[in-house]
């Protein structure tokens, strides 16, 4: 699926930008690091670290306003660190894999630009360890889709590089179990929550 949608994306921009739309399409690739947690783990903080690449199509809709579709890979999870310093020797560590598309709304305000939207990822592969290792049988129920939002600011270094920065979250848990509770809302589950920061290059 995620090899048939990346072929898709770079057709499309092939065709856009060798056609008489190149003035309203443009098209590109974006990769960064990042830095995630997993809401629900039990383990606080951004401590894991990962990145993202991918390719995008983005077309000016009217003044300020332009939508941006991206298809990539990106790299989430969670990691609870050691501190032997503080006689902590216990470490845990989720890498989780995913194949993301991501459909931009970003307005132009002044000299960034706020950045919103969706995303839907899909996993391919997961690991959990320990201080031991990895483990065969985690506890962890990952779900093969992960849906989500997100929002953030970008800033055009020039004509062709925009670095952005993004928070984005799982809307619908991505692992555990979940329900309703009334007065409440959702209890229980885990969300996926990553602090991105992209460098965007476009072709032209």
């Amino acid at each position: 699926m995620f090899r048939i949608g990346f072929i898709l994306l770079l057709f499309v921009a092939f065709t856009t930008t060798n056609s008489n739309a190149q003035e309203s399409f443009k098209s590109g690739v974006y990769f960064g690091p990042n830095v995630g947690q997993i809401r629900g783990d039990g383990y606080a903080g951004f401590n894991k670290i990962g990145g993202q690449i991918g390719g995008f199509v983005s077309h000016n809709l009217k003044n300020d306003w332009d939508y941006i579709i991206s298809i990539g890979y990106i790299n989430k999870g969670s990691f609870k660190p050691s501190k032997p310093d503080q006689g902590i020797f216990d470490k845990y560590l989720i890498i989780l894999n995913y194949a993301e598309a991501k459909f931009t709304l970003r307005k132009q305000i002044s000299v960034v630009n706020l950045d919103v939207g969706p995303y839907l990822g899909i996993l391919f592969t997961s690991s959990v360890a320990d201080e031991n290792g990895k483990l065969n049988n985690p506890t962890y129920n990952f779900r093969k889709i992960d849906f989500g939002g997100f929002i953030g600011i970008s800033y055009p270094l020039n004509d062709k590089i925009i670095v952005s920065l993004t928070n984005e979250q799982s809307l619908w848990p991505m692992a555990n179990s979940v329900e309703f509770v009334r007065w409440f809302g959702i209890v229980g589950g885990s969300f996926n929550n990553v602090l991105a920061v992209n460098f965007h290059y476009h072709f032209k």
